[in-house]
């Protein structure tokens, strides 16, 4: 049998002398079709080929201007980041400074300078990962790109953890990428959230991760000054506003807290951004609940035990936020790890902040989960109603011979023995102190 064959001439123009539509050659090329059914199928057929010229044609053009703005600048910033890491090598502060936009605000450049400062004398190891580059929301207008960045670099505070991730913003500048921040009329629309005892106002770049915290912090905020014997705080008790832009520090009188938007600030790798402004925010929140559960007179005197304090704070914040501290787990280590010569544990070693030698990390971190690991101790032992009355007998007594008799009715040895005996278990450190 003769094998068909079909050949197309291209036509653009649909008149009645197109080959295709000729009468001479109807039983070859209609394959059963009449003629409107012909008509049809042709267009069918142009649109197909149509359609597959379209293709051809954008797949042999490449990206479109968009993704080809992206690949740019990844290109461009992921080469700011090595020189960034090269002026840590070189300890550069003016190499460091020439990659901060020059038209940022004069706050967030005293603020990435501070934290140039607090890495002198430690080494300078640094080390960035550039995850991902996308056009910042309102990109065509700004030109800002918003990077993601996974960094190591030296812990400028004791709780400081590494790696931590970044969410940055670049802006070109003379065909280099410099780091940046987009102005507050960029965020957003303002929002505000409410539940019984704080308001949260924030704009719409930080909506998800306030709408992640804000349970989070009313059901810790509450249960502070349940933990601590108080009343519960009046409704709308505090607002707290969270603003693209650095924040100064915080005093528990004041019931308007500021913090940073958590879009700009550094998180420990694999936490959210819900969950590090719930931590921030809460950290906060612990001095009022301290500060509230003590007289007004007795504030000067509480602050005598900073160390303490502190631990006081962490247990309230570790124990109601239900979530655990980042740098948590390094702190346990640190401690079986000095275990064998840390212990036996006195109470001089988290009251006594008097000396000529300023203390290591490991030594503060030390420090600081003892005096947790002392809150927890005499909770779990003695429940909440002697919490209180520590903190009563630390604003009328000067010595912890007094201040243990009469809380716990017990002398420092024997306090100090059972305390001991609980932080063994705790942390499961039998084998580690009979090394």
């Amino acid at each position: 049998m003769t094998q068909q064959r079909v050949t197309f001439e291209w036509v653009l123009d649909e008149s009645k002398t197109d080959p295709l539509h000729s009468p001479a050659d109807n039983t070859q090329r209609t394959f059963g079709l009449d003629g409107a059914e012909q008509r049809i199928a042709i267009r069918l057929l142009r649109g197909l080929v149509l359609l597959l010229i379209i293709v051809a044609a954008a797949s042999a053009a490449g990206i479109t201007p968009a993704e080809r703005d992206r690949r740019q600048a990844q290109k461009g910033i992921a080469q700011t980041l090595l020189v960034e890491g090269k002026a840590w090598q070189q300890r550069d502060s003016s190499l460091y400074e020439s990659l901060i936009d020059p038209t940022l605000d004069d706050d967030w450049v005293d603020t990435w300078r501070d934290y140039w400062r607090a890495g002198e004398g430690t080494e300078p190891d640094f080390d960035a990962e550039l995850l991902n580059v996308r056009q910042d929301a309102l990109y065509e207008e700004s030109g800002y790109m918003q990077a993601t960045v996974l960094t190591q670099q030296p812990a400028f505070e004791w709780w400081q953890t590494n790696p931590y991730r970044e969410e940055r913003f670049y802006r070109r500048v003379d065909n280099r990428w410099l780091r940046t921040v987009p102005p507050a009329s960029q965020w957003g629309e303002t929002r505000q959230l409410t539940t019984k005892h704080l308001r949260f106002v924030y704009y719409d770049r930080d909506a998800e991760a306030v709408e992640v915290a804000a349970p989070k912090l009313e059901k810790a905020f509450a249960g502070m000054y349940r933990a601590l014997n108080l009343s519960d705080p009046p409704d709308n008790a505090q607002s707290i506003s969270v603003l693209p832009h650095p924040i100064g520090r915080w005093t528990a009188t004041v019931a308007q807290l500021e913090v940073t938007s958590p879009l700009l600030a550094q998180i420990p790798e694999g936490q959210s951004d819900g969950d590090y402004l719930a931590y921030d925010i809460m950290n906060w929140l612990t001095y009022r609940a301290v500060s509230d559960a003590v007289p007004a007179y007795g504030l000067r005197y509480i602050y005598r035990w900073p160390i303490l304090i502190w631990g006081l704070r962490g247990w309230l914040r570790d124990e109601l936020l239900d979530q655990p501290s980042p740098w948590h787990v390094q702190a346990v280590e640190i401690l079986r790890q000095s275990a064998h010569q840390f212990l036996p544990l006195k109470i001089e070693q988290i009251t006594d902040t008097h000396s000529k030698v300023h203390p290591t990390r490991e030594e503060v971190i030390l420090r600081y989960l003892v005096a947790e690991s002392f809150m927890t101790f005499i909770v779990e032992t003695y429940g909440n109603q002697r919490l209180t009355n520590l903190l009563d007998a630390l604003t009328h007594y000067s010595s912890w011979d007094q201040i243990i008799r009469v809380t716990y009715g017990l002398s420092v040895p024997e306090f100090e023995a059972k305390w001991n005996d609980y932080i063994v278990r705790k942390y499961e450190l039998e084998e580690t102190i009979h090394k």
